[in-house]
């Protein structure tokens, strides 16, 4: 080779070493997929952009693996690598690595919160899909192209389509179920697609997905799926199972933290109090969502008020009530975690309620059955009163013709109630006294009316 020949054979090698630098430089080609989020490895976040953006930012960086676009608030997550795929509804995600199943399929574990029924309701599921009738395009690539470019449209519902036109064609691997669960996850529910009918859709092909598993962070993803669908279908105990089984089969960060969540939201917790501010002591009972723990459970440690034990401490199935408050003040009623429950959890993290103790509320009575009138001795009967600076007292006379309707019809037990005070106007009774007196709130009986100013006979009134 003359020498000319050596110096055109360098420049051309040269070139072709460049060439294949350069077009080594950018990532794989990118795959869509709907209601996924690739949880883990953030290194670059991109606010207020759009999907096609954000793809071609991770087209172009060699960092870049796979990414998570948020539909929502248009931000864009660039990561250089993935733990596991988690679903979220209002996102995209986006992935260079090819996720292959190994071949060693291991036994499934017998999943004890799914029903029967919701495993039968997901095989015919399958089984629908499988025989419904060919799409009119049956090549696999283009199929993938459409679901790329409604993925890229955020048309959701048109992505599921697809992925069920390929599992009707015969693709029955874990990851169609999967991304079939995910892209029914991020279909908005609108008229035309019933919130029913897409939460059972996405419980059954999150099941689907799991039970096609084959790998442990495969088995792992189903089950965060199918969690994610239970809490759909308001199955929010079964969720916190699955979470913990996926955690239990494939450790990861992002399962963990998935795990914590449904627990806070959905586990043992506190749900509400109510306060009796009527009872003697005034009392307030808080309401947790399962059944406290039984035995000889001191629950005192537990619980403080601005700080400080509580004076009495009590647990009644699913309640404390705590006593030792003052009416008219306002309590800082604290729950600490670690407060344990029948079913063997512990409240995560403590919780404090601003709690107002009100007054009692106004109320009038008499003493005992003092509904007639005295004949001899004291000439009044008694009114016992909380909280009502006034009452005004009405004294009826009942003719004797109305005397057994009067008896029989219950009438003098419940003398101080309103109906009952209606029938007896009705009964051609007449009134023969009104009186009103002022009461000091903090005596019990606060006003007597006399016998011998409105009548002189023995007669019930």
């Amino acid at each position: 080779m003359d020498c000319v020949g050596k110096l055109l054979f360098k420049v051309a090698l040269g070139l072709l070493l460049t060439i294949i630098t350069f077009s080594t430089g950018f990532a794989d080609p990118l795959i869509l997929t709907p209601g996924a989020d690739y949880a883990g490895g953030d290194f670059r976040t991109i606010k207020n952009t759009d999907l096609s953006n954000c793809q071609a930012q991770c087209s172009t960086d060699n960092k870049c693996k796979a990414f998570t676009f948020n539909t929502k608030v248009n931000w864009c997550f660039l990561k250089s690598k993935t733990d596991i795929v988690m679903p979220f509804n209002t996102a995209v995600g986006g992935t260079t690595i090819s996720e292959s199943a190994t071949v060693a399929k291991t036994l499934q574990p017998d999943l004890k919160f799914i029903d029967p029924s919701l495993i039968e309701g997901a095989h015919k599921f399958a089984a629908f899909l499988k025989k419904a009738p060919q799409p009119a395009v049956v090549d696999f690539n283009a199929i993938n192209q459409d679901i790329q470019a409604k993925a890229a449209a955020l048309n959701f519902q048109g992505a599921a389509d697809g992925y069920k036109s390929l599992i009707t064609l015969g693709d029955d691997s874990f990851e169609a179920w999967r991304n079939l669960a995910m892209a029914i996850n991020a279909v908005p529910i609108s008229p035309q697609n019933s919130g029913a009918i897409l939460n059972e859709d996405s419980l059954n092909a999150a099941y689907l997905a799991y039970e096609r598993a084959v790998a442990p962070k495969q088995k792992a993803e189903g089950l965060a799926l199918l969690g994610n669908a239970l809490v759909r279908n308001g199955i929010t105990r079964g969720a916190i199972d699955s979470y913990q089984l996926a955690v239990a089969t494939y450790p990861s960060p992002v399962l963990k933290a998935a795990l914590d969540d449904a627990k806070l939201k959905y586990g043992f917790r506190v749900l509400d109090y109510k306060v009796n501010a009527d009872a003697v002591d005034p009392q307030v009972c808080v309401q947790f969502s399962e059944q406290l723990k039984q035995g000889r459970i001191d629950f005192a440690p537990f619980v403080t008020a601005d700080g400080q034990a509580a004076a009495s401490v009590r647990a009644n199935g699913s309640e404390l009530c705590v006593e030792g408050f003052k009416r008219g003040e306002r309590v800082g009623l604290t729950i600490r975690d670690g407060l344990p429950a029948e079913i063997g959890e512990k409240t995560l993290k403590p919780i404090t309620l601003s709690v107002f103790i009100r007054d009692r509320s106004p109320t009038v009575r008499f003493t005992g059955a003092k509904y007639v009138l005295p004949m001899a001795g004291r000439h009044g009967v008694p009114v016992v009163s909380i909280n009502a600076p006034e009452i005004t007292v009405e004294v009826y006379h009942i003719p004797e013709r109305g005397l057994a309707a009067f008896i029989k019809g219950s009438f003098i037990p419940f003398i101080c109630c309103r109906d009952p005070i209606f029938r007896i106007r009705g009964m051609g009774s007449l009134i023969l006294f009104i009186c009103s007196g002022a009461c000091e709130r903090t005596r019990i009986v606060c006003a007597i009316f006399s016998r011998s100013r409105i009548i002189e006979h023995p007669i019930v009134h």
